[in-house]
């Protein structure tokens, strides 16, 4: 019997028919976070978060730096998606801050590429301790970032 992967359309076959094939890279998606993809207007800018949550490290972080745009924009062509320019991916990485959905991790300005997804609404492992304490991190970084 074959089973499809949803992503490719390419099928595995298992000796037993009951055998299920689960992707191993899931991220949970928690209650309140469509309030959060709601406030994000723009189409680049919800794709990008979409994107970075499926690539985020299991702390929630992600490195947006010109290469990773430029593989955003490359997967967004590639899933038949619209091409976007990377001055686009940079507006919807300002717009998804805005929204609360990220908060840039960025010491003193050396990074500007490092955000942290925010962990109280998509969370990458299991270990809820970690995800409490990834949520105080988040918190702490918000309050550090009001001053600049």
């Amino acid at each position: 019997m074959g089973h499809i992967y949803i992503d490719t359309g390419r099928t595995l076959t298992k000796k037993r028919p009951d055998d299920v094939v689960i992707e191993p890279s899931f991220t949970q998606l928690y209650r309140g976070a469509f309030r959060v993809i709601a406030q994000i207007n723009g189409a680049c800018a919800k794709n990008l978060l979409i994107w970075a949550i499926g690539r985020m490290d299991g702390w929630n972080r992600i490195i947006l730096n010109k290469a990773r745009r430029m593989d955003f924009i490359g997967d967004c062509i590639a899933a038949g998606g619209k091409k976007y320019s990377d001055s686009s991916v940079k507006n919807a990485i300002l717009e998804i801050l805005a929204s609360g959905a990220i908060v840039s991790t960025s010491d003193d300005g050396r990074r500007e590429s490092a955000y942290m997804v925010n962990p109280y609404f998509f969370w990458k492992t299991k270990n809820q301790r970690d995800r409490a304490e990834a949520i105080r991190a988040y918190i702490n970084k918000l309050k550090e970032n009001e001053g600049n």
